[in-house]
């Protein structure tokens, strides 16, 4: 008995571990859905589907039915629909498992996936069943986890991404195991995102796409800029450790900039796939096998043998973006070695912060990274051999020069531009007079020098020529130097500024292009030849050459005039002239130093006036240029060089642009960029000019520039901010308040009058079948129109009539979509054509007049959300309906039961016409719908953007309910919290109620101000924050923090918590910005660059502090405790007070935008980090998206939106009578935004003047203490120049944040004008403000949509895209 006894408790425990064995290999906690929360939802597990409103899925916890235990989870699709319950489940990477269920399927119709599992985020799912037979059915699926992947959320579902289906099926029982391997004929799906190589094929294009041509003009002008900055390092000469270590940051900045942008940029197709196609057939045939007549490649041999090391790395390389690094990595190694090349010479010529500017002038050159890293291109390789051929020709070493240049010539044939000018030179050379014994050492080095440049060529082409024909290196030679044969491809030069990029050399020049050219070049020639008195007779002989030959080219482009010619006879004309004139200067410029520059200067004219020229082939001139200035040190030849670099940066980068956009096929100067491209040109043709004159005048090192008188050791403003500081406190009087007072009370009876209505329906009806019907008794045989209230639905209904409710008409369709959600809606007429149904637009002509006493409504689709129908007779009276019938319809679907009766519950909520007032417009639809859903608790729509503006929303519809009134209240309420905000800011900044006051009003009468915060988007919100958080940023940056107890400072004193203040409400209010919209990152930039200056400044008087001998100094115990506190804690209260700002703009907007996402997810998840992270990636891809809403007809780029050139139509009305109509358009008030314009541009220009010093490069200027101009620069910048960067579609509305400083540029501006003459001030003040509501008044019908006559709609047409 004891055996039995011992032997059953083993088998027991045996069981038991057995059983929790079981269990713990089961990945999922709750894979029965046996473990219920409070609210009877199984924990774990989340509902969602793709389409979430109800009626549509029923999603829920039975126990109808169950595999085992008590429940398993339910999913039915009333109508086609992907619904699922989803699990998310830590994994290991690069494993294998197996998910498996049971699956009992009661109904299914054979479309879509039917039930199965499947994978969140991936369209990837099991084998589908239809059909168990009423029995559970064992399911199961395995799949391989990715090499990064940590969890997998799966789903069991009914339905599929783009595969929805209709019926009903239980799960239960769902396990999730990790397995060693699979079974025997099993095959793994793919658990995870993958990322394909992508194929860069010249046929690949991309038909949407937002060009970045904004960009490239911007960082054209910064890398201008920040060359003006940097200047001052040419006067610095000597050894300067720190310059060496600054040269070394700066390549390594070069490198890691190439390589970023060789793996993300695509390059050009066409470039691209042939460098990587020859790479690879050098790497599998070499030389002797490489050329064929088979075979397109025309590029000379040089090249190729570079290109047969990448060929055997790209073999080896494995994904996209290391292919493409190495197809790229020949021109990225060359950019870098040339840098390296000009710093090392330059530092023996000039010191090492010059040798440094100079090497990073070309390292982080534009034209030059767009040029190698981006196109791929091998521009730089031939760069960098014409450097080395230059200084060995300087030095006279032919031995080098030589074969260094016919090493050139085979990598790329645009080598032999230069050789007309280097023939010169070496004529020169060997022709001038010198030693007998150095004449024999000349003419032995180039006898030397030309055997090994034919040594070198030998074993460049020797190993190419073993399957060749005889002459082969000379036809292909040939045929690429006559491929292109089109006046100009592509180049900003002087044939594409008169139309002629890619036309035909073949093609007849316009008689005017020889015409001007030979007027020109001969009034040039004739001064040259007559007004010679004014040079010296040393110049002379040059002057006459270069006379001679301006009138040789005007003869020669007479003769085209007058007896005709191609382009191919004009461009060879102008290219022999630009060799001829660059051989003259040289020739009578013997100077070793100038080579370079005359090298350089045959390119320039060659690239401008020169046929067949790409927009790359300026490049090997801008090395060469630098290398001319370290030769010579004329600071003209820089000059050169940078213009000439942004104009090619440019140019180059919008044909890349295009063909990345577009195709290859479109990747050129396109008539999209027109006017900019026509600019280049120009800019081009001036810079030529300006190189020609630099010849003529004559290299010459450039004067010192003369240091300015010095600034006071101890700024004034300094000092009064540590001994005498301004008081940061308001003082606000009763004066303020009343000014606020009847300013808001004024605007906000203005909007919030016919805000909208507050009355629509508030319960509705949802249809659960597709078979449901409803029929309606109108008591008698009548003639009526029908109008319904539209909830979020998908598909269209119909109704008919009938006199006897047997009888029936043929059904009308009524059309249903979410964009016309939460509106009034008449039955149209329609037509039916391929099974798609066309609606009339909105008009009284369009309306259906049914006639009959019965009307049957058909759902035709489960989820119908239909919130009131209402029958008007001929006279518009509501007539009566009872519902008599109803039928059709399925139990157990919805949530909460609807009844049919919510449709006509209230029928007095239909007043008027349909429209704006009583309905959704424009976002509305996405963002009073999304303030509803958050209000609700269900799964918001509006993803786009976070959800506080939203939520914010939802406190108004709470208060009014689902009313027009009600979703626009909070964004009104707050466009009139906005005029006090906006006086309190102008007022801290400025301490002059008379600027406050104005600015205050003006916004005010803002047109684009009163729609925005009219309509129920969340722009209002952000912007509210914005002004609120630089207040809060303006009051930090005037508070007294040198304030100290003269009995006994402290650290951590009053002043140091008083300042924390300010800085806690900016970051708060930062934070309620960044939640409402992305909008407010852009502020919080600008945020910290304020900061930051708060932060020197206090620097900077801690440093005048101790400079004070405080014991001998003329100050009082007040003051010299403040001196005292200067010195000991300043370095300490800033360290304190940057730890403070990390809680206060890092760890609070955090918070804050965690929180606003709890109403957000929780209906579909659980609310994690994880969660909230990939909703941002989510939106970050979305609005990264290129080309997103460029179709869009009123888009419009950022430099529109000040002149207001295409205002956006929000709303217009159909149903209006006769000669009036109501519309919304955003705009601004053409007075404010025109005089802002200007005022902002003259505070920018104001605020550079006062702080930069120009004459010697750019440095800083010490200011006066005042930072009006500063904040609003830079709250300006903040919230304008973003836009530059973003590559979807833009609107005017997006201005709106900017709107606010550039109304208070115009009042501190107007505040500026003489104080002697107030009446003056006051006067320009009082225009300002008349002028604001003259334009109101004038433009407020566009804008409010209040019913106006239709004269004065026509009147007011001042601008594009004006709708009524």
């Amino acid at each position: 008995m004891k055996r039995i006894c011992a032997f059953f408790f083993l088998a027991l425990t045996l069981l038991m571990c057995l059983t929790a064995a079981a269990e713990e290999a089961n990945l999922i906690a709750n894979g029965g859905f046996e473990t219920l929360d409070a609210s009877g939802n199984p924990e774990g597990w989340y509902p969602t589907a793709y389409r979430t409103q109800e009626g549509y899925s029923r999603i829920a916890i039975t126990s109808e039915k169950a595999h085992s235990g008590q429940y398993s989870a339910v999913v039915e699709n009333a109508s086609a629909n992907d619904a699922r319950y989803t699990c998310t489940v830590s994994v290991e990477p690069s494993s294998l498992y197996r998910l498996s269920a049971y699956v009992l399927v009661e109904s299914m119709e054979d479309t879509g996936n039917g039930a199965n599992l499947g994978i969140e985020g991936i369209y990837s799912y099991s084998d589908c069943l239809f059909d168990t037979d009423g029995e559970w059915r064992y399911l199961e699926w395995y799949g391989e986890t990715g090499e990064d992947q940590h969890e997998v959320t799966f789903g069991v579902r009914v339905g599929g991404y783009g595969a929805e289906s209709t019926g009903k099926a239980y799960f239960d029982d769902v396990r999730l195991e990790k397995v060693d391997a699979l079974p025997s004929g099993v095959f793994a799906s793919v658990w995870y995102d993958t990322q394909s190589y992508v194929s860069y094929d010249t046929a690949t294009t991309q038909q949407t796409g937002q060009k970045s041509t904004a960009l490239f003009v911007v960082l054209g002008v910064l890398f201008g800029f920040l060359y003006l900055l940097a200047r001052p390092l040419l006067s610095r000469g000597g050894a300067d450790r720190r310059a060496v270590y600054a040269f070394a940051c700066v390549m390594a900045a070069a490198l890691a900039v190439r390589i970023v942008l060789a793996v993300n940029v695509p390059g050009y197709s066409v470039d691209i796939n042939c460098f990587t196609a020859w790479s690879l057939r050098m790497a599998e045939r070499g030389p002797a096998g490489f050329y064929a007549a088979d075979y397109f490649c025309d590029y000379p041999p040089g090249y190729m043998l570079l290109l047969w090391p990448v060929g055997l790395l790209l073999s080896a390389a494995q994904g996209a973006g290391t292919s493409l690094l190495v197809v790229k990595s020949l021109p990225i190694v060359c950019d870098l070695a040339g840098a390296i090349l000009l710093f090392a010479f330059a530092r023996k010529r000039l010191g090492d912060a010059a040798a440094a500017l100079v090497a990073g002038i070309y390292a982080l050159n534009p034209a030059v990274l767009v040029n190698g890293a981006a196109w791929g291109q091998a521009d730089s390789v031939l760069a960098l051999l014409l450097m080395f051929t230059c200084l060995a020709a300087i030095r006279r070493d032919w031995r080098a020069a030589f074969p260094l240049f016919a090493a050139a010539a085979l990598v790329k044939p645009q080598a032999l531009l230069f050789a007309p000018v280097g023939g010169v030179w070496l004529l020169g050379c060997l022709l001038e007079k010198q030693e007998q014994t150095d004449r024999a050492r000349q003419w032995k080095s180039v006898g030397l020098g030309l055997g090994l440049a034919v040594l070198v060529a030998a074993a460049i082409i020797v190993p190419f020529s073993v399957r060749q024909s005889p002459g082969w290196l000379i036809s292909l030679y040939q045929e690429t130097l006559s491929s292109y044969a089109y006046a100009t491809l592509n180049t900003a030069n002087l044939y594409y500024l008169i139309g002629a990029n890619w036309t035909s050399l073949e093609a007849h020049v316009p008689m005017a292009l020889p015409l001007v050219t030979a007027l020109a070049a001969m009034s040039v020639g004739l001064w040259l030849l007559l007004d010679g008195e004014k040079l010296s007779l040393r110049a002379q002989p040059r002057r006459a050459s270069l006379g001679a030959l301006c009138l040789l080219l005007a003869l020669y482009q007479f003769g085209l005039t007058f007896f005709g010619g191609s382009y191919t006879a004009y461009g060879y004309g102008m290219m022999a002239f630009a060799f001829l004139l660059s051989a003259v200067c040289l020739a009578f410029d013997r100077k070793a130093n100038h080579l370079p520059f005359y090298l350089a200067l045959s390119l320039i004219l060659i690239y401008v006036l020169g046929i067949k020229v790409h927009e790359r082939y300026l490049l090997p001139a801008l090395p060469l240029l630098l290398t001319a200035y370290v030769l010579t040190r004329d600071r003209r030849l820089l000059g050169l060089c940078v213009g000439f670099s942004i104009t090619t940066f440019i140019n180059t980068a919008i044909v890349l642009d295009n063909a990345i956009l577009y195709g290859a096929e479109m990747g050129h100067l396109n008539n999209d960029t027109l006017v900019l491209n026509d600019a280049l040109c120009v800019l081009n043709l001036l810079l030529c000019g300006y190189a020609i004159w630099v010849a003529y005048t004559g290299l010459r090192p450039s004067e010192e520039p003369q240091p300015e008188k010095a600034e006071p050791s101890v700024p004034p403003a300094y000092e009064r901010m540590l001994l005498s500081p301004r008081d940061a406190r308001l003082h606000l009087t009763l004066r303020d308040y009343l000014v606020m007072g009847a300013t808001c009370v004024v605007y906000g009876v203005l909007a919030f009058a016919n805000l909208g209505s507050t009355v629509a329906p508030q319960t509705g009806w949802v249809s659960t079948s597709p078979d449901e019907q409803i029929v309606f008794d109108l008591g008698e045989s009548t003639r009526f129109s029908l109008l319904y209230y539209a909830g979020v639905s998908y598909n269209d209904f119909s109704v008919s009539t009938s006199e006897d409710g047997v009888t029936w008409s043929a059904e009308t369709p009524c059309r249903m979509r979410e964009g016309l959600c939460y509106r009034w809606l008449y039955a149209l007429q329609s037509t039916q054509s391929n099974g798609e149904t066309t609606y009339l637009s909105d008009s009284p002509t369009s309306v259906v007049w049914f006639t009959g006493r019965y009307l049957r409504l058909n759902a035709c689709e489960a989820g119908l959300n239909l919130w009131e129908i209402v029958a008007r007779d001929e006279n518009g009276q509501t007539l009566p309906l009872t519902i008599v019938g109803h039928t059709g319809a399925r139990t157990g679907v919805l949530e909460s039961e609807k009844p049919v009766e919510n449709l006509i519950d209230e029928q007095d909520t239909c007043v008027g016409e349909p429209g704006w007032y009583n309905g959704t417009y424009f976002d509305e639809i996405y963002h009073a719908r999304t303030a509803y859903e958050h209000l609700h608790g269900q799964a918001p729509y509006e993803t786009t953007h976070p959800p506080l503006g939203k939520l914010m929303m939802s406190v108004g519809i709470a208060i009014f309910g689902m009313t027009p009134f009600g979703w626009r209240f909070a964004g009104a309420l707050i466009g009139v919290l906005m005029l006090p905000a906006l006086y309190l800011l102008a007022l801290q900044l400025t301490h002059r109620r008379s600027i406050a006051t104005v600015s205050m009003v003006a916004f005010s009468l803002d047109l684009m101000h009163y729609t925005q915060t009219r309509i129920a988007t969340i722009d209002s919100f952000p912007v509210f924050f914005i002004l609120l958080s630089y207040l809060c940023m303006v009051r930090y940056l005037q508070t007294d923090l040198f304030a100290a107890d003269p009995e006994k400072p402290r650290l951590f004193d009053r002043c140091l918590r008083r300042s924390l203040i300010p800085l806690a409400l900016s970051g708060l209010f930062m934070g309620l910005a960044i939640a409402s919209k992305w909008i407010g990152l852009y502020a919080a930039v600008g945020l910290a660059l304020l900061f930051f200056v708060a932060i020197y400044r206090q620097y900077r008087v801690s440093n005048v502090a101790c400079g004070l001998d405080v014991e001998h100094a003329k100050l009082d115990d007040s003051q010299k405790a403040r001196v005292r506190a200067a010195q000991d804690f300043t370095l300490k209260r800033i360290l304190i007070t940057c730890g403070f700002c990390v809680i206060f703009f890092v760890l609070v907007p955090c918070v804050i935008y965690y929180l606003c996402y709890i109403p957000y997810l929780s209906p579909t998840g659980p609310v994690t980090l994880k969660r909230v992270i990939d909703a941002q990636i989510g939106m970050l891809n979305y609005h990264s998206t290129p080309g997103l809403g460029m179709d869009h007809p009123f888009q419009s780029p950022w430099w529109q939106w000040p002149f207001i050139l295409k205002p956006m139509w929000f709303a217009q009305d159909s149903y209006e009578p006769a000669g009036y109509a109501s519309t919304i358009m955003c705009m601004g008030n053409p007075w404010v935004f025109y005089l802002g314009a200007i005022a902002m541009l003259g505070a920018l220009v104001a605020c550079a003047a006062k702080y930069l010093n120009l004459r010697s490069g750019v440095s800083l200027r010490q200011g006066d203490g005042d930072l009006t101009l500063p904040v609003l620069a830079v709250g300006f910048l903040a919230q304008y120049l973003p836009w530059v960067l973003v590559p979807r579609s833009m609107y005017i509305y997006h201005y709106f944040a900017s709107v606010p400083f550039i109304i208070l540029a115009t009042a501190w501006w107007l505040d500026r004008l003489p104080r002697s003459r107030p009446r003056l001030r006051m006067g320009a003040m009082a225009l300002y403000l008349v002028g604001a509501l003259v334009f109101f008044v004038m433009f407020f019908p566009y804008a409010s949509g209040w019913l106006t006559s239709t004269g004065w709609l026509d009147a007011m047409k001042w601008f594009s895209k004006l709708y009524y």
